[in-house]
């Protein structure tokens, strides 16, 4: 009986251990990126309409999904040419004038 004692204290000392140098140990944080917004530098680029070349500029800023992007000023009239979807976010961020932004949530391995 003594012998079943000391068996079950080296047990319950082991589980102590291993659970105390588990909850000592540093969790490394993943970082996770947005799938649906971006963040932009200033880049312009040409356009044509009909024979007339004209500038389309991204401003730099925050875009997500849905908002108008690259805006132009033709005949004193400023509009915009996109609403930003997937694949153009997808286009622009594989072109390095945008970055995906760092998502909010952060999740913990």
């Amino acid at each position: 009986m003594e012998v079943y004692k000391n068996i079950m204290k080296f047990i319950n000392f082991f589980i102590l251990c291993l659970f105390l140098m588990y909850s000592c140990t540093k969790q490394e944080e993943s970082i996770i990126y947005s799938t649906e917004c971006i963040d932009c530098i200033q880049y312009e680029y040409q356009h044509a309409y009909n024979d007339t070349f004209f500038t389309a500029v991204l401003d730099s800023a925050t875009y997500c999904i849905g908002d108008s992007v690259f805006n132009y000023t033709f005949a004193n009239i400023t509009d915009y040419l996109q609403v930003l979807d997937e694949e153009l976010l997808n286009y622009m961020t594989d072109n390095g004038y945008c970055n995906f932004i760092i998502d909010t949530t952060t999740i913990i391995d």
